[in-house]
C-alpha cells in the first residue's frame, strides 16, 4: 500500500536489495488464467472421485503391462514400433478380460443347467440337506 509516495513494505522489497534494477517486474505466464481455473476445480470434491477412480482403473493396467506384459522397456527402436509393442500389449490385456467375462458367464450358465433331484414321492414335504439327499446329483460323476 502507498500513501504518499511511501510504499509500507519497501523495508522488505527484493527490488530494494539489488542496487541496478529500478524496474519492479511480476512475472505472470500466459497460461496463469487456466492454471487457476484447474487448480479451482481440483479443490472439489468431485475431483477427489475421479482421481481415486483413476488410481484404480487407469494406473492399474499400466502397473499390469509393466509388470507382467514387458512394457517396463521398449523391445523396439523407433515411436512406430514402440507403439505397436503398446497396442499388443492393450490387445493382450483386453483379451484376458474378455475371456474372464465369457469364463464367468460360462459358469453361471452351466450352474443355472443344472437339473437337481426331486424328493422321492413317499414323502413330498420332506426337506433335502447334506444328510439325506437321494442319490448322486444328476450331471455329476459318481463318487466311490
Amino acid at each position: 500500500m502507498e500513501i504518499d509516495g511511501v510504499c509500507s513494505q519497501a523495508a522488505t522489497c527484493p527490488a530494494k536489495n539489488r542496487p541496478t534494477s529500478h524496474q519492479r517486474f511480476v512475472l505472470r505466464s500466459l497460461d496463469q488464467d487456466l492454471f487457476e481455473q484447474v487448480q479451482s476445480k481440483m479443490d472439489e470434491p468431485r475431483f477427489a472421485e475421479r482421481l481415486s477412480e483413476r488410481m484404480w482403473k487407469i494406473e492399474g493396467l499400466f502397473a499390469e503391462a509393466k509388470r507382467n506384459h514387458c512394457l517396463s522397456r521398449a523391445k523396439y527402436r523407433g515411436p512406430a514400433k514402440v507403439q505397436i509393442q503398446a497396442y499388443l500389449c492393450a490387445i493382450a490385456q483386453n483379451l484376458k478380460r474378455l475371456l474372464f467375462l465369457l469364463y464367468q458367464t460360462l459358469a453361471a450358465w452351466s450352474l443355472s443347467q443344472r437339473i437337481w433331484p426331486t424328493p422321492p414321492a413317499s414323502n413330498p414335504n420332506r426337506q433335502l440337506d447334506f444328510f439325506n439327499t437321494p442319490g448322486p446329483l444328476i450331471g455329476l460323476p459318481k463318487i466311490g
